[in-house]
């Protein structure tokens, strides 16, 4: 019987009588770790910089951190996106609420959406056939307030 076991240190190891089976299962192990390494770049890592290490030990080197930091101001650096962000403001919505609101073609604000999940400034989680979406950190709309408030200062 084939098996993968899962150990305390969080890794998967193999368990069957031929080696490439082993392997696959390494294989697993390895990706694995890359998904969580990738998770770890979640928004907290952008507030409590370099000191934090996750449940599996993995630190973000200082590269890490800065590359996640410039991912996530490219997802604000778009107008549009910046639009549908004011648009959710506190609250949780749909994105058929978003469509209309914003004057894009469907496919446009579902990429948006997808840039903005990616970059880990929005939250998506699905009711039925509706995606309902939300600012995954509150101190990400104090972000957007902030600069907000920036501008209004320069332009005066």
């Amino acid at each position: 019987m084939h098996s993968c076991s899962r150990h305390n240190n969080g890794l998967i190891l193999g368990s069957a009588h031929h080696a490439g089976y082993r392997l696959s299962c390494k294989i697993l192990a390895q990706k694995e770790v890359l998904a969580r390494r990738a998770y770890v770049i979640k928004i907290d890592r952008y507030f409590d910089a370099l000191d934090y290490t996750d449940s599996w030990g993995l630190t973000l080197t200082e590269d890490e951190e800065i590359n996640w930091r410039v991912e996530f101001h490219k997802a604000l650096s778009n107008p549009n996106r910046l639009e549908i962000l004011e648009l959710i403001g506190d609250k949780e919505i749909c994105q058929c609420e978003i469509f209309p609101k914003m004057g894009l073609a469907q496919s446009t604000i579902s990429s948006y959406l997808a840039q903005l999940v990616r970059a880990d400034v929005l939250d998506e989680r699905k009711d039925g056939a509706r995606k309902l979406y939300k600012i995954s950190d509150p101190r990400i709309r104090e972000i957007i307030d902030d600069t907000k408030a920036i501008a209004g200062r320069l332009t005066d």
